[in-house]
C-alpha cells in the first residue's frame, strides 16, 4: 500500500523549475552547511549551533541574506570564518557536500536509481493500473 501510494505520488508529481531556482535563494537552507563548515574546521558542534542561530537572526534583525553579511560580520560570530563561507551558499555546492548515506550527492542519488532500477527489473517491476474516472 504504502509503495504504491508513493509511485502514485511520484507519478502526478509536477515540479516547476522556476519555483525551485527561489527556493534555493532562501539562505536559511544552508545553515545546516555553515555549521559543518565551523564543525570542519575543529569548532564544537553546540557552539557551531549557536552561531549559525545568531547568523539567521542577524540576517533577519538586517532583512538580508546571509550570504550579503560582510565578512567582517560572519567573523564577529567566530574567527574561523574565511572568505570561502561564500561558496556554501550555492545549491550544487551544498548538495555535493552531502556524502553520508541517504544524502542528496548526486553519485549517492544515482547509485540509488541504479539499485532500485535493478531492483524492479528483478521483482517484476510495477505495472500501471488504469484508474478509475470519477
Amino acid at each position: 500500500m504504502t509503495l504504491a501510494l508513493l509511485a502514485l505520488t511520484i507519478e502526478t508529481a509536477a515540479f516547476v523549475p522556476s519555483a525551485i531556482a527561489r527556493s534555493v535563494e532562501d539562505d536559511v537552507l544552508y545553515a545546516t552547511d555553515i555549521l559543518d563548515y565551523l564543525v570542519h574546521k575543529k569548532m564544537a558542534f553546540s557552539d557551531a549551533h549557536a552561531i549559525v542561530g545568531g547568523l539567521v537572526h542577524r540576517s533577519i534583525e538586517k532583512k538580508c541574506r546571509m550570504r550579503d553579511l560582510t565578512i567582517d560580520e560572519f567573523r564577529s560570530f567566530s574567527t574561523l570564518f574565511g572568505k570561502d563561507v561564500y561558496k556554501i551558499f550555492d545549491p550544487k555546492t551544498s548538495v555535493r557536500g552531502k556524502k553520508t548515506f541517504g544524502s542528496t550527492h548526486p553519485d549517492l542519488v544515482m547509485g540509488e536509481v541504479k539499485n532500485w532500477k535493478e531492483h524492479l527489473k528483478i521483482s517484476g517491476g510495477t505495472k500501471k493500473k488504469k484508474r478509475k474516472k470519477r
